[in-house]
């Protein structure tokens, strides 16, 4: 999960909502088919093309649906709220074939900060510990953090192996040592540190890689083992 900077609901939204107020479609979701696209393409601008909750990349907003964070059970009077949006893989809210995500969560009851934590709120990224396998873990005594996981099934095998896989694509794999047969080209510490602060920064159209927070977080820890091996084989050569 990455922490979203929302900015105020669309222009077009607000005002269907205000030329509607009172009126019975005007208080349900989902709003006309040309104000549900301006929804999402606010959406996935605020979220620089990536899935809130996955980190999936998100080619086009077309590629993902709207979430409510708290689901439109759980506050019908708050089902046109924008602060409570975000935009989620897979393009169809109610497929939950892939075994993860918005999808699965579904209709839960959830509170935030308590049982599950908002894309939203600041800082949430520092809530979860993304492993080079793949597995993402909560931060100790979250349990926020671990119910996210847990209701969006973010271990879920197949969504572990793309995260893997993105991670491993970067290079960020530790240098076996010299008395092995076959030497494996990681990076070096100081490439490490660059891409962990590279892979942060938005691309010409203003989007991120997938799972970029996974990458920062293994590319740092990636950095200090390095370190630390690198130094043990200076002193072992000084011996």
């Amino acid at each position: 999960m990455r922490s979203i900077k929302q900015t105020r609901e669309p222009l077009a939204l607000r005002q269907w909502k205000r030329q509607n107020e009172g009126l019975p479609d005007g208080q349900t979701y989902p709003p006309p088919g040309n104000i549900l696209q301006v929804i999402k393409d606010a959406l996935h601008k605020e979220q620089m093309g990536l899935c809130a909750y996955t980190l999936r990349k998100l080619q086009t907003p077309l590629d993902g649906h709207v979430e409510h964070i708290v689901p439109q059970k759980q506050q019908p009077d708050k089902v046109l709220d924008y602060a409570n949006m975000v935009l989620c893989f897979p393009p169809n809210g109610g497929d939950t074939s892939f075994g993860y995500g918005a999808p699965v969560k579904g209709g839960r009851h959830v509170q935030l900060n308590v049982d599950f934590v908002s894309p939203h709120s600041k800082g949430c990224d520092k809530r979860f510990i993304y492993k080079s396998n793949g597995e993402i873990l909560p931060v100790t005594n979250d349990a926020a953090a671990e119910g996210t996981i847990h209701s969006v099934q973010l271990n879920c095998e197949s969504l572990r192996d793309l995260r893997q896989a993105a991670i491993a694509a970067q290079g960020l794999t530790l240098r076996k040592p010299r008395t092995t047969r076959r030497q494996v080209r990681g990076r070096t510490v100081a490439e490490a540190k660059r891409l962990a602060s590279n892979i942060l920064k938005p691309d010409a159209n203003g989007e991120l890689d997938a799972f970029c927070i996974a990458i920062n977080q293994v590319a740092l820890s990636y950095a200090r083992a390095e370190n630390v091996r690198s130094k043990g084989i200076a002193v072992s050569r000084k011996k």
